[in-house]
């Protein structure tokens, strides 16, 4: 099941969050700790600055590809099943693609079914940074994500 929102991303309530990320883990360096930047990752380390180390540091020792997504926790903000690092892109700022997005919500797919997560916080993935157009994302979360069981609180970020 979808559900469309509008909202700050890091304060819709659901069990986990998707992170649109990029294969650095970075989220906002310390400018984004003090200022609070447009975009997804910019969102989650304004309200919590401690998950881009965590980030930064996994990514590194998976190696983080375009089409990866990885596990950690939520930090201060309440998601208890955490957040799925959506790796929409290899470097920061650099273009997406749809087959990258299809990835990345075929790896959500497997992950919320072997772990039985019940509500998914996601964000139009490569539609900030990315520049993926809206509409053709929608679309593929459209195909991907109605047949799930897991009730998606698709965010149209503010």
């Amino acid at each position: 099941m979808i559900e469309y929102i509008k909202g700050t991303i890091p304060y819709i309530k659901g069990d986990i969050l998707v992170n649109a990320a990029n294969g650095r883990g970075w989220m906002g360096g310390i400018l984004g700790r003090f200022i609070k930047l447009n975009g997804v990752a910019e969102s989650i380390h304004y309200a919590d600055p401690s998950i881009e180390k965590i980030t930064k540091a996994l990514f590194r020792r998976n190696k983080a590809r375009s089409g990866d997504v990885i596990h950690t926790t939520s930090g201060k903000l309440f998601y208890p099943e955490g957040i799925l690092h959506a790796v929409t892109m290899n470097w920061p700022g650099t273009k997406s693609s749809i087959d990258t997005v299809n990835q990345c919500l075929d790896n959500i797919l497997v992950y919320c079914n072997e772990n039985n997560i019940e509500t998914v916080v996601i964000p139009l993935l490569g539609t900030g940074t990315g520049r993926l157009n809206k509409n053709t994302v929608l679309a593929l979360y459209k195909e991907k994500l109605q047949k799930s069981n897991t009730i998606f609180k698709v965010v149209l970020v503010q």
